[in-house]
């Protein structure tokens, strides 16, 4: 009888191993910055009161938090400029009131400048979300793979 072929979870103990990824990147980081709604693109733009369009410093803060992290993850990487690579985000949140592809435009944003590729050779490999609601520690989970 032949051996089932089984495939192994990308990294485990994250979260992702627990939903899998499809690709077959030879290149993967996996990163968890505390969640944070302020990455949100609902509070991407604010109004003044009259009536003028601007970016809330939170929102600016928790993206340069993220690129830091990220850009530690991924300095020891030569990412290939012109070849599609892939992002996944999970983000446990504490109620129903936001939803993960919300994040995806900020997380995108900030994934462009951390690894210097374009985002226009990116495509999203799974975006999942989870309410916990009796936790204080949530988590947002950005895997980025080449």
């Amino acid at each position: 009888m032949a051996k089932k072929k089984v495939r192994a979870p990308i990294e485990r103990g994250t979260i992702f191993s627990i939903y899998g990824l499809a690709t077959d990147a030879k290149y993967r980081v996996i990163v968890a910055i505390p969640f944070d709604i302020n990455l949100s693109k609902n509070k991407a733009k604010m109004l003044t009161r009259q009536g003028k369009m601007y970016t809330p410093a939170q929102h600016k803060a928790a993206k340069a938090h993220l690129l830091r992290v990220l850009s530690e993850a991924c300095k020891d990487h030569a990412w290939k400029k012109q070849t599609k690579y892939w992002m996944a985000i999970h983000v446990q949140k504490p109620n129903n009131r936001s939803d993960a592809p919300n994040f995806v435009d900020a997380i995108a944003d900030v994934i462009k400048l951390a690894i210097g590729v374009d985002d226009c050779w990116m495509e999203i490999e799974k975006v999942t979300y989870e309410v916990v609601k009796d936790r204080t520690d949530l988590k947002i989970f950005v895997s980025v793979s080449q």
